[in-house]
């Protein structure tokens, strides 16, 4: 009896050998997870800096750290899209327009379709971003957006008005026509001022009859058009830098169209030039009705200020 208890109390209890080897099998997992979230880490990098620099450009207060951030993004190429994606779908307006900014670097189809989608945008800033950015050159797909943009201008609306932005900004004989024919194609007041503020800034003699008709329309404008936009814009950063010298430059104001009429006005006085009749580029409402389209009429008969012969 005395040796049998000897002999049980000799013998290791079976439970407790597997503690070592369980606890050597967690320290082996714990290691293998930890190199594997390192591979990982390694391996999106690039992608993991890009969020982490989106989220630092969201937060800069100053215009140098807005510069660094996006240079920052920018060194990513593409891998900045996912992150300024999410940028272009914040809630503040400020923070899209800098996704926009992040997306001038990004290529392909699925940002071209974000800034398509982003013509719509309720912040004109940010649409007319988007609208530039479709058409910078540097992406050289602006002729392949043409059918999308026609697409989106024949559906009116605010995005209508940006696409016109953005068709403004493609060079050429068929994108000019489209401008030209869209003046016939609706009765929009603010996408016909829109419309005649492209037609002028591009120099399209092509337009001039049609915006001589709308010389009669003096229906108000609820919106102002990318001209008086990238006016503001300009006259903005300028006072700013006329304040840092002591120069008080708040007087200085951008003139605005208050009606189809206006808008018209002004694309043919930027279309003719110094050719333009000289008694025909005052305000609409300051003359009788259909005086200044009288003018303007005889003006294009007479040549529209071209040399003789051409």
């Amino acid at each position: 009896m005395v040796d049998a208890e000897r002999f049980e109390a000799s013998v290791p209890p079976q439970g407790g050998s597997s503690l070592p080897n369980r606890g050597r099998r967690w320290t082996l997992a714990i290691i293998t997870l930890l190199i594997a979230l390192w591979c990982l880490a390694m391996w999106y990098r690039v992608e993991i800096r890009a969020y982490w620099w989106a989220r630092q450009l969201a937060q800069a207060s100053s215009p140098q750290d807005t510069h660094y951030y996006l240079l920052c993004l920018a060194s990513t190429k593409d891998s900045a899209y996912g992150p300024a994606r999410r940028l272009a779908r914040n809630a503040d307006p400020r923070v899209r327009r800098l996704g926009v900014a992040a997306l001038d670097n990004c290529r392909g189809p699925k940002v071209e379709q974000v800034l398509l989608d982003l013509l719509s945008d309720p912040d004109d800033d940010v649409a007319d971003a988007a609208a530039t950015s479709l058409t910078d050159p540097r992406r050289g797909t602006a002729i392949a957006l043409i059918p999308d943009l026609e697409t989106t201008l024949a559906r009116g609306g605010r995005a209508a008005r940006h696409a016109v932005v953005a068709l403004q900004g493609i060079p050429g004989e068929q994108t000019e026509r489209i401008l030209v024919d869209a003046l016939s194609g609706t009765s929009d007041p603010d996408l016909l001022a829109q419309l005649a503020d492209s037609l002028g800034m591009i120099g399209a003699r092509l337009a001039a009859p049609r915006l001589i008709a709308l010389l009669d329309d003096i229906r108000p404008l609820e919106s102002t058009q990318h001209s008086e936009r990238s006016a503001t814009r300009a006259l903005a950063a300028a006072r700013r830098q006329f304040a840092a010298k002591g120069i008080n430059a708040e007087s200085i104001t951008v003139a605005r169209a208050r009606t189809v009429a206006e808008a018209a006005l002004r694309s043919l006085t930027m279309i003719a030039g110094r050719a333009a009749p000289t008694t025909a580029t005052s305000p609409a409402d300051t003359r009788p009705a259909g005086t200044l389209r009288e003018q303007w009429e005889a003006w294009w008969k007479a040549g529209g200020g071209l040399p003789p012969g051409r």
